[in-house]
């Protein structure tokens, strides 16, 4: 495929896909830059506009030229628009753009609120620093979120057309990103240390609000979590605004609000159906984390496809069996009902990572 037919090609990927996600709001430019990227997406200041950027010069550098590979990027760039544009509804309540639109104001904000700080650092420092922002990047759930439904996408689209080796190594990433999304929470801080991402995005937001209360205005679906002076909802208010709607955001937020505040919940404890509620959301999460433990080596393995080391996957691991904790105490504390099991042993360390840790050691 020439460069010509390359173009037109995106053109009418691009146009077929914002048709079907009803976004009038977005417009494709082909362009040739040395730059390290395939694609990216571009908004603006107000969040009204976006622009998807395709980089010829790399498709056609690194033998990408295909449309299978070129409509995978085009669905990646959107997924991320989606995130930025569709909860600037009222009544938009996909917790999975909702939270990745969180971390991207967090990001904002710890940008802005460390940047006096970061421009005194050394330049190696600020390196460092840079590296590890990129880090919490490609592992915030916008980029997970981005690489699983381009992957799926992909694969339905273009299932007959792809060998049988390549599909299965779609198939397999798919897999894992289907459990990272919900279970990849290690962010690094500006001061390089691992820490549960739970606290920057929501408590990076909180700041945020206050600081620019446009922001409930401006993206309608925070209105849900957040008031209009930037403290959190009630979880028993979120609870009793439940509908078929919103609950799977409803049931997110508060597991990860009860995992970074320690609410008093003695007030609520007379209303047996949010007793058995909060039994019931506190058994999901376990099993998440069951599923993360199990899946181990699959995850392991794109790792190692990476050349990445396992830091991030210990540390991530350490954390949520933190929260395993957290929730345990909420149970014990109130006489919820236990529904799941818990992984809360020390020594229940994934052999592939207790290998890894002797190495370091």
């Amino acid at each position: 495929m020439n460069k010509l037919e390359f173009i037109e090609k995106g053109y009418l990927l691009f146009n077929e896909e914002i048709n079907k996600l009803g976004l009038n709001n977005v417009s494709i430019k082909f362009i040739n830059s040395p730059k390290k990227f395939y694609a990216k997406n571009i908004p603006s200041k107000d969040f009204r506009t976006y622009r998807i950027e395709i980089n010829l010069y790399q498709f056609f550098k690194n033998k990408r030229n295909n449309e299978i590979y070129l409509y995978k990027n085009i669905i990646h760039e959107l997924e991320h628009v989606k995130t930025l544009a569709y909860p600037q509804n009222e009544n938009y309540y996909n917790h999975d753009h909702i939270y990745s639109l969180l971390e991207y104001m967090s990001m904002i904000n710890k940008n802005s609120f460390y940047k006096d700080h970061v421009l005194k650092l050394n330049l190696k420092y600020r390196i460092e620093l840079s590296q590890l922002m990129i880090k919490n990047y490609q592992f915030s759930k916008s980029e997970i979120l981005a690489n699983l439904v381009s992957l799926q996408k992909m694969v339905d689209k273009y299932h007959d057309l792809i060998p049988k080796e390549e599909l299965q190594s779609y198939l397999f990433l798919i897999d894992i990103y289907t459990i990272l999304k919900d279970m990849a929470i290690l962010r690094y801080d500006v001061n390089r240390n691992a820490i549960n991402g739970l606290y920057i995005t929501y408590g990076a937001v909180k700041y945020f609000i206050k600081k620019n209360p446009e922001i409930i205005n401006n993206f309608k679906s925070l209105n849900i979590i957040y008031h209009e002076d930037g403290e959190y909802k009630d979880i028993y208010e979120l609870y009793n605004n439940i509908n078929e709607d919103n609950k799977d955001l409803i049931e997110n937020t508060i597991i990860n609000l009860m995992l970074i505040n320690k609410y008093d919940l003695s007030p609520y404890m007379n209303d047996i159906n949010f007793k058995n509620y909060l039994s019931d959301i506190i058994a999901n999460y376990n099993n998440k984390v069951f599923m993360f433990y199990n899946n181990f080596n699959k995850i392991n393995e794109l790792f190692t496809r990476k050349n990445k080391k396992n830091n991030y996957l210990y540390y991530n691991y350490k954390l949520l069996k933190t929260n395993v904790l957290v929730l345990a105490d909420y149970i014990n504390r109130y006489g919820l009902e236990i529904k799941s099991g818990m992984i809360i042993d020390n020594s229940a360390v994934p052999n592939v990572l207790r290998k890894d840790r002797k190495k370091e050691s």
